[in-house]
């Protein structure tokens, strides 16, 4: 459930990015437009794999991205009908909006392989069932 309530769009992307700037309005350091979920579900994985099961893929994503001097993006805010996923007159009204920043670029990054010991390549639940 969580994934219902995180940022569904990645801008990392190429592709996801491209699909939201088609047609964006430029204003300043940023961007701002509409998507719908039909067209995030069509490129983007991240998209695919944080909102699998949806009740409408029309529903509209209002974006507005920044970005800093260096044209990287800074903050991402987006925002939708709940009813776009849960499909009951509760959330019809409702509206989802999440807000992303991105720091650290240029930082360097250091990713460690775990211990092997760590490490499987079988799939089961945490109750070994």
């Amino acid at each position: 459930m969580s994934g219902w309530f995180s940022q569904l769009v990645n801008v990392a992307e190429p592709q996801t990015l491209t699909t939201l700037l088609k047609g964006a309005k430029k204003s300043g350091r940023g961007y701002s437009g509409t998507t719908t979920f039909g067209r995030l579900a069509k490129v983007s994985p991240w998209f695919r794999a944080t909102l699998p099961l949806r009740s409408s893929d029309k529903t509209v994503v209002t974006f507005k991205l920044t970005l800093d001097r260096h044209d990287l993006p800074q903050r991402l805010t987006t925002s939708f009908s709940a009813g776009g996923i849960f499909d009951t007159p509760y959330w019809e009204s409702r509206t989802i909006s999440v807000e992303t920043r991105y720091t650290g670029w240029g930082s360097r990054v250091s990713i460690k392989a775990p211990p092997a010991s760590k490490v499987t390549t079988k799939l089961e639940d945490r109750d070994g069932i």
